[in-house]
């Protein structure tokens, strides 16, 4: 279906966008896909980008400059530190979901600058962890702060009504993760839109999206929204996988829960809430980290290997990440692959 409707939207408005939004690349697509994500998250209006990592790094830079202050976390996505040194803000890093150390660092400086952004991801795409959006939500309205959030690898799919934001809150997504599609976009106030979509260099001088690409975001969106059992499916098989590892492995089992010591990673107890579709391994060494996954996709299972400078040193880890087409079989298969594989290099 959703090839379908990117198929029919290039037989209707052509293969190429051709030029900026701004100039004649604006196409009905955009306005319909941008009301979507507004209603999804819930806020009054939405932008699109050509990519998510433009647009954490747009929205940083047309936000933030000389004078303002960046608190970003820890293992806060490349593209929103980019865009954090390329404002020429002051930038800081508070310790992963460590909101103690937030407080701390917001107490210490919030006088000194004329406005603050704080960056965090509601899941974690390495770590698989969520940020904790309900506490740090409370601490950006105490400072007055900005909140920007990147819901790449959730799009509040996972949770029944998204939280309405409050007035300096700024929602990232993308359509290139579970949505199968490209693009990235920034959710919220109707002023905020506005003045992203005349000072966003990355929005304004970059050709825009495809029809293709947009029809094609607009319908797996519909069915992601219509259809919510589908993420609820992909979190049942991450727990699931973790049960049959916590049963059949207490080796791989304390390599998922590893507890973290400053930036080292982490994870809750596998059953807990925090649980996402992404579950990380920490098996330390890279070189190991590879031929485990060179060998597990020999055996037909594609588990990408996650190396420094993604992660730190001696943090080197396969990343699982499960879908809702993921039957209990497979799963079952996936863990004994692993369990057998690891203990044998």
């Amino acid at each position: 279906v959703v090839i379908k409707t990117s198929v029919d939207a290039t037989k209707k408005y052509g293969t190429s966008a051709s030029a900026s939004r701004l100039i004649t690349g604006n196409n009905i697509l955009y306005s319909k896909l941008e009301r979507s994500v507004a209603k999804l998250h819930n806020t009054e209006s939405a932008t699109i980008f050509s990519s998510g990592y433009a647009a954490n790094l747009g929205v940083i830079k047309a936000l933030m400059g000389q004078g303002d202050l960046i608190v970003l976390d820890k293992l806060a996505h490349s593209c929103m530190i980019e865009g954090a040194l390329a404002s020429r803000a002051e930038v800081k890093r508070f310790l992963h979901n460590n909101y103690d150390d937030l407080e701390k660092i917001l107490s210490a400086n919030h006088k000194k600058y004329n406005n603050i952004l704080i960056c965090t991801e509601s899941v974690f795409s390495m770590d698989g962890d969520r940020a904790d959006l309900k506490t740090i939500r409370k601490t950006a309205k105490k400072y007055g702060a900005w909140l920007l959030v990147d819901y790449a690898h959730d799009i509040e799919i996972f949770i029944k009504k998204p939280v309405k934001p409050y007035k300096n809150e700024i929602k990232m997504g993308t359509f290139s993760k579970a949505l199968g599609s490209l693009g990235g976009y920034i959710s919220g106030s109707k002023k905020l839109i506005e003045y992203i979509n005349s000072k966003a260099a990355t929005l304004i001088y970059s050709t825009a999206l495809p029809p293709a690409v947009l029809g094609a975001s607009l319908k797996a969106l519909e069915i992601a929204v219509k259809n919510k059992e589908l993420a609820k499916k992909a979190l049942e098989n991450a727990r699931y996988f973790l049960s049959v590892i916590a049963s059949e492995s207490e080796a791989i089992h304390r390599k998922i829960i590893l507890a973290r010591k400053d930036e080292l990673p982490r994870r809750s107890a596998p059953l807990n809430d925090d649980t996402s579709q992404i579950v990380p391994i920490i098996i330390g060494d890279t070189q190991k980290t590879i031929k485990i996954s060179e060998v597990l996709e020999k055996e037909g299972f594609l588990v990408h290997p996650i190396k420094p400078p993604t992660v730190p040193q001696n943090t080197s880890r396969l990343r699982v990440s499960f879908s809702a087409s993921h039957t209990k079989k497979q799963i079952d298969e996936l863990a004994k692959a692993i369990i057998e594989i690891t203990a044998n290099n």
